[in-house]
């Protein structure tokens, strides 16, 4: 919901010419999830919030992900990416919006369970990316770890405690940090703001 509101305003503001990057970073929401994932309706009455609680426009889907295998995917994703020349950080940027995506659409589209190391890594086979059988072999060997838990640590030091999360900065400029699904309208307002 927040990532498709987010999405109609950095369009917005694009076609006036400004250019704007949208950078993902770890945040898990219960660490506490099964390493496996959980059915969502088992996930939801266990928490309290009934076996039917959805977002919005959300259909329902199957499966509450454990998120720790994705986020590792995504330093895996920047690795292969350093390691090809020519690449800007603009498209390195945009292959990570597109990662992020694709995990979106395989959990709440496809209800695929994105919490194994298999479920995570067919997003990048799926992108075209990377095998998936290369990926899986990167977590097993332990990859990404470090880097989850260092945005996990530094998240939880700048008091970020829900998704979705925004920090939004202007060249130089002082981030600003706000947490929920804004509408559109919100975005581009903070967005013009930052730009005076």
């Amino acid at each position: 919901v927040g990532d498709t509101r987010l999405e109609a305003a950095v369009q917005q503001v694009q076609k006036e010419g400004v250019d704007v990057t949208v950078r993902y970073r770890p945040f898990m929401i219960d660490p506490r999830t099964k390493e496996t994932g959980e059915d969502k309706q088992d996930y939801c009455r266990r928490r309290g919030w009934g076996g039917g609680w959805k977002p919005g426009p959300l259909k329902q889907w199957k499966w509450w992900p454990n998120t720790a295998n994705a986020h590792r995917l995504c330093f895996y994703l920047e690795e292969i990416d350093s390691k090809t020349s020519g690449m800007s950080q603009k498209e390195r940027d945009e292959r990570g919006h597109s990662l992020m995506r694709k995990y979106y659409e395989l959990t709440y589209d496809r209800d695929c369970n994105i919490s194994t190391p298999e479920g995570a890594a067919q997003a990048i086979e799926e992108l075209g990316y990377g095998s998936a059988a290369d990926a899986v072999e990167w977590l097993q060997k332990g990859g990404g770890i470090r880097e989850v838990n260092e945005f996990l640590r530094r998240a939880h030091h700048d008091d970020v405690h829900s998704v979705p999360h925004y920090s939004v900065k202007c060249g130089e400029s002082d981030a600003e940090s706000f947490s929920g699904a804004q509408d559109s309208r919100t975005f581009y307002q903070i967005f013009r703001s930052l730009l005076q």
